[in-house]
């Protein structure tokens, strides 16, 4: 082999080397981006408060798990279809009105209540860009089983509704964290006399996977 030969081989490796750095990772980050990804799974819990108007009040902690499927994509949004499984507890105080000697009414702490939940709530997720920073907007409505029992509200079956907003971020391989809030609602649409309903926000926190 020539020395001339031997030169070109040797200046060959650093021109392949820097077509390897250039090329290949946008590439492979061109094809991470145009995986399908239609099916999604993950986990959020989410913190509530509740003061109603009887009155009582509540603490809520809900547990979800969830899949969620793509239903259709632009450049711009994407509109997933969510199935969550979900798991709540409640824990609180009841208050009862007490006439006091002079007429007047007081609030006074007669017992506290603790519950569980259990339910699937479908939703409808648009969220918007295709980069590491998504917001998006929820909604959905499903059937849970509530076994909260006071004057105003019974045990049962309800529904719980919710719309929401928050932002998602990227954890790298397709896994993305989300940040959010919730507005929602649990009642039993007037199926019994005991319907006054629940109304609380709930900060969310979760993370979802590519299947």
């Amino acid at each position: 082999m020539t020395n001339d030969s031997k030169k070109a081989r040797r200046t060959s490796w650093p021109v392949l080397l820097l077509c390897l750095v250039l090329v290949f990772p946008p590439a492979a980050l061109a094809a991470e981006r145009a995986k399908p990804n239609r099916w999604r799974f993950g986990f959020s819990a989410a913190y509530g408060a509740w003061t109603g108007v009887e009155p009582h009040q509540f603490n809520v902690v809900t547990l979800r798990g969830f899949v969620s499927f793509r239903l259709t994509r632009a450049d711009l949004m994407t509109i997933r279809l969510r199935i969550e499984g979900l798991v709540a507890g409640y824990q609180g105080d009841y208050y009862r009105r007490v006439l006091q000697a002079d007429k007047s009414h007081s609030w006074i702490r007669s017992e506290s209540i603790s519950a569980v939940e259990l339910g699937v709530v479908p939703s409808l997720v648009l969220s918007f860009g295709r980069g590491w920073f998504r917001p998006y907007f929820e909604a959905g409505v499903g059937v849970t089983y509530n076994g909260l029992d006071t004057a105003t509200f019974a045990p049962g079956f309800n529904f719980r509704s919710h719309a929401g907003l928050g932002v998602s971020f990227s954890l790298g391989k397709g896994a993305r964290l989300m940040v959010g809030t919730r507005l929602s609602h649990v009642s039993n649409a007037g199926l019994s006399s005991r319907n006054v309903g629940l109304t609380f926000f709930e900060a969310l926190i979760g993370v979802s996977f590519p299947m």
